[in-house]
Parts: structure tokens; sequence; C-alpha cells
């Protein structure tokens, strides 16, 4: 899931509404790829990528900052002075090559300009899945967006004194 989400989103769609109240975004979730398809198609208006686009399409685009590679470790886990090669001996897990190339070939280049394999051990398309995954000690995550923004800054989680949901079941 790209930081732009975590960062940016929020607030850009807090500015749409209060300027625009009468435009109602529909919001889809999709690569990199997949967006700049549906660009050019004029099927969307906006999309969040990451570069490269590899696309000769004439597209307006506005940077942001790019973010560090932060590591993604388990909770029982020592978390200071982490190293690239404590995190090859475990393992990545990854979102597949086809649903962001370019950030995918980027954390996979880390390692290897630091002379180290690393294998991918697991893949999910979901943030949350691969977080789930790292918590349960699956692997570890490499990611340049920032997994503690998921509570974002202008909301907060509290429980329902009122409502519980039942409890599943698992197979």
């Amino acid at each position: 899931m790209s930081a732009a989400l975590y960062e940016h989103l929020p607030h850009l769609l807090s500015r749409l509404r209060e300027t625009y109240p009468d435009i109602h975004p529909k919001l889809i979730e999709v690569s990199t790829n997949e967006q700049i398809a549906a660009l050019s198609r004029n099927e969307i208006d906006i999309g969040f990528v990451h570069p490269p686009l590899g696309t000769d399409e004439r597209l307006d685009v506005h940077g942001y900052p790019a973010e560090d590679l932060i590591a993604v470790l388990p909770v029982d886990r020592h978390t200071h002075g982490v190293t690239l090669t404590d995190i090859a001996r475990h393992g990545l897990i990854m979102f597949p090559a086809a649903q962001g190339p370019a950030l995918h070939a980027r954390i996979m280049d880390t390692f290897t300009r630091a002379g180290l394999e690393v294998r991918i051990v697991q893949e999910a398309k979901r943030a949350l899945t691969m977080l789930s995954l790292v918590a349960a000690s699956f692997g570890r995550r490499c990611c340049h967006d920032r997994p503690s923004a998921l509570c974002f800054r202008a909301s907060a989680m509290q429980r329902s004194q009122t409502y519980r949901c039942p409890p599943g079941h698992l197979p």
C-alpha cells in the first residue's frame, strides 16, 4: 500500500470535500500499472503511482518526497540495530512484482547492492495481510510506506460499548 494513502490521501480528500461538496469520489485500489492503463482509457481521473511509470502517455505528475526503507519485524524480536543481513536471514514478505514493479525492484535491489541474497518467503497483495504475516513470524517486510500510520492522524480507534461483532469461526 502506498505511502500516499497513509500520508496524503486523507488530507486531499478533506480538501476536496470542503472545496467541492457536491463531488463524491469513488476510490478503487489497483496497482500502478492498472492505474496507468485506466488513466489512458479515461476510466479514472487521478492515480497514486510509484515511478518510474514506463509509459509514453502524457500525464501530469506531482511528486511526493521519497521515504527511506524501513523494516517491519515481529514484536517479540529485537528492534534496535536491525540490519539487511538480519532481514535477509528471515526472508521477505512481499507484494507480487506485477502489483508494483518499480517499488518491488527497488526493495530487492537494496539487498543486491548490499551483496545479499534474499528470498521471498510469502507474497500478499494487501498491507494488512503482510503485517499479519510479519506478526506471525513468517518473515520480515521492507517498505517505504509507514505501517505505523495505519491509524491516521485525524482518526482514533476505540472499542464500541454498544455493539460487538459475533465471533467468527475458523474452518
